[in-house]
C-alpha cells in the first residue's frame, strides 16, 4: 500500500530527526541536577527559572556568560535497541519477519498510547547579572530557541503493522505537533521583601520578555481516522489543519538582498514571576510561573488544510483506491490574517535542603545540597509538556572548586532521566558541563533521549 509504505517513512524520518537535534535550557547546575533548580538557581542561572532567585546573597557583584549552550533531544517512539532489532535487518542485512509478539512488543513500547517527542537547541546570546545588597538584583539576558514537539498515537504503528484488518479503526485525531524559533530579550528585578514571622527570608522577582518570534508551525486541527468493518468495506477521514508563519532567511520579501538577520515574522511580550523563601538556615524553598505571554504572527502566515471522506464497499477496488489515497486529498495553502500562540507557560515549585548546615550533622566533609521540583507545564508548545515532571537533585563539593552533580527525573516531555554534571568553580570564572542522559553513556542500547550543556562563566 503507498499509504502505508507513506507513513512508515514518515515515522522513521520523525525518529531520527529528534535523535539529532535539541535543547532547552542553559543552566549548568540545574541540568546536572535533573532540572531541579527552582529554589537554588543563583545569579544568571535563575534567568527563565526563578527572577526573585536574583535577590539571593552572593559574594559576587556581576556575573556574565562568555559561552553557554544546552543541546537536548527525547522520544519515547522506539529506543535504539527495538530499532536496530527489528528495523535494521539480520547479521546480514536480510529483512526481519515480525511474528504478532515483536509487534506487541514494539506497539508496546508507546506510554498510554501515545508517544511524545522533543527537541529544542537554547543559546544564550548574552547574560548578566548584577546583585546589590541594599538594591536587590538585576539582570539582562538575549536568549534564542529552536524546538519541536510531536505526539503521536500507536494508531500508525498499529497500521504500519497490521495494515486494516476486518474490525479494525485507527484514530490518528490525537496527532500534535509544534514547531517554533524564536529569541527573548528580558530585563529582571529581585530584592528581599518583608517576610512573616516564620520566615528568616523572602524575596520576590519579575522579569519582563519582549519576544521575537522567527518560525512557526503547529496542527491546529486533525480529525483523520480509518475503519474496515466485518465486510470489508472501508471508510475514513483526513482532515487536518497547519498554522504556519515564518521567514525566508536568504532572501528578503521581493526575492532581491540576501539579509541575515531579518526581521521577525511575529512579536510578543511575556513575564516571568516567583519568590523565594528562606525557612531555616537549611531549609529554602521556591515557587515560580514562567513565560506568560503570546507571540502574534503575522508575516508569511499561511494555513495549509485537507480534508477528504471516502466509503468503499467492494473490498477489491476499496484497497486499490486506498493504496492511491493520496490522490484524493483536497488540500488546499492559503494566506491567512495575523493569529496568536502561546508562550510555553510552566509553574515551578521547587524545595532545598543544605544537609551540611543540618543542625543533627557535625564536622560535615564538604558542602551537600538536595533539591526536589515539580514542574507543571499548560501546553504543549516549544518543547513544553502539560505532563507533570518531578525531579530529585543532589549538589556535592567535597571541595568548593569542585562541584559533584546528579539526579533524576520522572514525567514531562522527556520521561525518566538521570543526571550528571561536574565543573571547576574558580573565584573569577566557572567552567561546567552537564548532561541529563547519563543512562545514554552507560547503557547505549537503551538510547532514546539524549543531552549535553556547557557554560562559560565570568564572575567580579
Amino acid at each position: 500500500m503507498q499509504l502505508k509504505m507513506y507513513l512508515k517513512i514518515i515515522f522513521l524520518i520523525l525518529i531520527y530527526l529528534n535523535i539529532s537535534s535539541g535543547a532547552e535550557l542553559t543552566n549548568m547546575q540545574g541540568l546536572g541536577m535533573a532540572r531541579t533548580f527552582t529554589a537554588v538557581a543563583k545569579g544568571i542561572n535563575a534567568l527563565n527559572i526563578n527572577p526573585a532567585n536574583l535577590a539571593l546573597p552572593d559574594k559576587k557583584l556581576l556575573n556574565f556568560n562568555l559561552l553557554n549552550f544546552t543541546v537536548i533531544s527525547g522520544s519515547d517512539l522506539i529506543d535504539i535497541d527495538l530499532y536496530n532489532k527489528y528495523f535494521t535487518g539480520d547479521e546480514n542485512g536480510e529483512p526481519v519477519y515480525l511474528y504478532d509478539a515483536d509487534k506487541r512488543k514494539i506497539i508496546n513500547s508507546f506510554p498510554s498510547g501515545l508517544a511524545q517527542t522533543g527537541s529544542s537547541i537554547n543559546i544564550n546570546l548574552f547574560a548578566l547579572s548584577l546583585n546589590f545588597e541594599r538594591l536587590g538584583g538585576f539582570a539582562l539576558n538575549i536568549n534564542e530557541q529552536a524546538a519541536l514537539n510531536l505526539i503521536l498515537p500507536k494508531s500508525y504503528l498499529e497500521f504500519i503493522l497490521y495494515g486494516n484488518p476486518l474490525n479494525s479503526k485507527y484514530d490518528f485525531s490525537r496527532t500534535y505537533f509544534n514547531a517554533m524559533w524564536y529569541r527573548e530579550y528580558s530585563i529582571s528585578y529581585a530584592r528581599e521583601i518583608p517576610a512573616p514571622d516564620f520566615l528568616k527570608y523572602l524575596a520576590a522577582g519579575i522579569s519582563l520578555k519582549l519576544i521575537h518570534g522567527y518560525g512557526f508551525a503547529e496542527v491546529s486541527h486533525n480529525r483523520t481516522y480509518l475503519t474496515t468493518d466485518s465486510e470489508s468495506k472501508i471508510s475514513g477521514r483526513i482532515d487536518y489543519q497547519i498554522k504556519l508563519s515564518g521567514l525566508n532567511l536568504f532572501k528578503d520579501e521581493d526575492n532581491s538582498k540576501y539579509i541575515p538577520f531579518p526581521a521577525p515574522a511575529g512579536t510578543g511580550i511575556g513575564f516571568d514571576i516567583g519568590l523565594n523563601a528562606k525557612i531555616t538556615e537549611e531549609l529554602i524553598v521556591g515557587v515560580a510561573l514562567v513565560d506568560v505571554g503570546r507571540i502574534n504572527w503575522k508575516r508569511n502566515t499561511y494555513e495549509h488544510a485537507g480534508f477528504t471522506e471516502f466509503n468503499f464497499d467492494d473490498p477489491k477496488t476499496g484497497q486499490e483506491q486506498l493504496d492511491s489515497i493520496d490522490n484524493l486529498i483536497k488540500s488546499t495553502i492559503k494566506p491567512i490574517s495575523s493569529f496568536n500562540s502561546a508562550l510555553p507557560t510552566i509553574l515551578r515549585l521547587g524545595v532545598a535542603y543544605r544537609l551540611d548546615k543540618a543542625p543533627f550533622i557535625k564536622n560535615f566533609p564538604g558542602e551537600m545540597l538536595l533539591a526536589f521540583d515539580y514542574n507543571q507545564g499548560f501546553n504543549n508548545i516549544a518543547c513544553n509538556s502539560t505532563k507533570p515532571r518531578f525531579s530529585f537533585g543532589v549538589e556535592y563539593k567535597p571541595w568548593k572548586w569542585l562541584p559533584i552533580r546528579t539526579g533524576i527525573s520522572a514525567g514531562g516531555i522527556q520521561g525518566f532521566n538521570w543526571a550528571f554534571g561536574t565543573g571547576i568553580i574558580l573565584s573569577f570564572l566557572d567552567i561546567e558541563f552537564a548532561t541529563e542522559n547519563i543512562e545514554a553513556a552507560l547503557f547505549p542500547s537503551t538510547l532514546d533521549r539524549i543531552s549535553f550543556g556547557f557554560g562559560l562563566k565570568v564572575k567580579i
